[in-house]
């Protein structure tokens, strides 16, 4: 019976389900120790944690070229047949980039720790992490558009085990010595992990490729890259600015709280990662000769992310009591906003895939930057006045303009270049998803306090999905 299903199922599909388990299994993992982290360390330790993590996206973005984001898997599809030697010759770049930050912070140590808030032992951290983990990135993109997905699936799943239980014994041990901060700790137990494997792949990758310098690749790669560099930069400010403005203005311990509710939102990520990995090699295989599979396609993906949406919110008081203490409970009035704005990042990745196909990528970093923008003015605004909750409302109405943005544009380039948006995208139904998505959320914030009706809708979306399935198999 097995082997029949087998055929039935095409290697994406078999790609995006092993990301899938590996990207569930691993961010999972994440999820199922915060419990632990709450209860060993202080909110203002976990702020910490958080505000590296935030300044490490943002930087990330800059020192890696942008080599990392969308535009590799259009190389990848560009140089099908020579894909090592592409691999190291661009990820020789993000190394020269990570060697850049390096040499910055030598020379500028102080500002650059004035600046971040960070001490030098996390920054330096930081160096080796934007040296060497590109590699993975890199090594993980190529696995997915070749949709070989056993050996990185089982690799993305054995670090996140080993990382995660180096941090966890590193908060127990140094919670006797004052003098080292929990913080460290749990920074060093995860990257040292994460640093190690990507400097194996590293060394594979260069020994495949054995090339470094290669014009042609270099111009390519940047062209499509650089526009992402604003991009990404934009795109982590969007993501991460509101915890760096909850520091400045609410203080580490709001960062904490705020930081650690925001996972219980941003559950959806793991299905969506896995999907888009599979999803977006997918799109540029078959945009020429397949529009109608895109559009069918998307829709499921689209309707499975809305469902899985209303699940998170559903639940989101009772997962925040198991994740946290009762100094957490106040911050579970932002996952509402914060899962819809989840959904929304989706449907944005969705029309960027399409603006990476026609080369437009700086309408990618435009769009991307009008978000940002606009939630940096809001959060400056309104948390000082409103407290870090707002920032969650802020990050949903931003990332709702940058959406609109990529849809009107994708919709201008369509008449444009003769692109036939509507072939692979029914927008209509995708407005009418999205709408209904972010309005239902939104409402069932007011039955947070009602666990009956609650759970009776979750019991309804529960046989909804079921039926689903019965109906339509997979």
């Amino acid at each position: 019976m097995l082997k029949k299903l087998k055929l039935y199922i095409s290697d994406e599909t078999k790609a995006a389900l092993a990301y899938l388990i590996a990207s569930v299994v691993s961010k999972g993992l994440v999820v199922l120790t915060i419990p632990i982290y709450t209860r060993l360390m202080s909110t203002e330790q976990i702020g910490i944690v958080n505000i590296f993590t935030s300044w490490y996206a943002i930087l990330g973005g800059v020192f890696s070229l942008g080599l990392t984001s969308g535009g590799l898997m259009l190389g990848l599809n560009n140089y099908k047949d020579k894909q090592e030697e592409y691999l190291s010759t661009i990820m020789f770049l993000t190394t020269l980039g990570g060697g850049v930050f390096g040499v910055l912070l030598v020379c500028f140590t102080k500002l650059i720790c004035d600046i971040t808030k960070l001490p030098l032992s996390l920054t330096i951290l930081m160096f080796f992490a934007f040296v060497f983990c590109p590699a993975t990135d890199f090594w993980i993109a190529k696995q997915k558009y070749n949709n070989k997905y056993k050996l990185s699936s089982l690799i993305l799943i054995l670090s996140s085990f080993c990382s995660l239980g180096v941090a966890i014994i590193a908060v127990k041990k140094v919670a006797i010595y004052p003098e080292i901060k929990q913080s460290e700790a749990w920074l060093y137990g995860t990257y040292i992990i994460m640093i190690v494997f990507s400097m194996v792949i590293w060394l594979t990758i260069m020994c495949k490729g054995r090339r470094v310098i290669n014009i042609s690749y270099w111009k390519y790669s940047l062209t499509l890259s650089i526009p992402l560099i604003g991009q990404m930069i934009a795109a982590q400010i969007l993501s991460f600015s509101d915890r760096i403005m909850i520091e400045r203005f609410c203080g580490e311990s709001k960062v904490g709280i705020y930081s650690t509710i925001y996972v219980v939102g941003t559950a959806s990520t793991m299905v969506w990662g896995a999907i888009n990995g599979a999803f977006t090699p997918y799109i540029y295989k078959n945009i020429e000769n397949n529009k109608a599979g895109i559009k069918e396609s998307s829709i499921k993906i689209i309707v499975s992310l809305s469902v899985i949406s209303f699940l998170i919110v559903l639940v989101g008081p009772e997962i925040t009591k198991i994740i946290g203490t009762s100094e957490y409970y106040e911050g579970m009035a932002i996952i509402p906003f914060v899962s819809a704005g989840v959904y929304l990042i989706a449907i944005g990745d969705i029309y960027s895939d399409f603006l990476i196909y026609l080369k437009k990528t700086y309408f990618i970093m435009i769009g991307t930057m009008i978000g940002a923008v606009i939630n940096v003015i809001l959060n400056y605004i309104f948390i000082p006045i409103y407290g870090y909750t707002v920032a969650a409302k802020t990050t949903l109405i931003a990332y709702l303009c940058m959406v609109v943005f990529f849809i009107v544009i994708c919709n201008v380039l369509s008449f444009r270049e003769s692109f036939e948006l509507n072939k692979i995208a029914d927008q209509k139904i995708i407005i009418f998803i999205s709408v209904f998505t972010i309005v239902l959320d939104l409402l069932l914030i007011t039955l947070y306090d009602k666990i009956v009706i609650r759970f009776v809708l979750l019991l309804c979306l529960i046989v909804f999905v079921f039926c689903r399935v019965l109906k339509k198999p997979v």
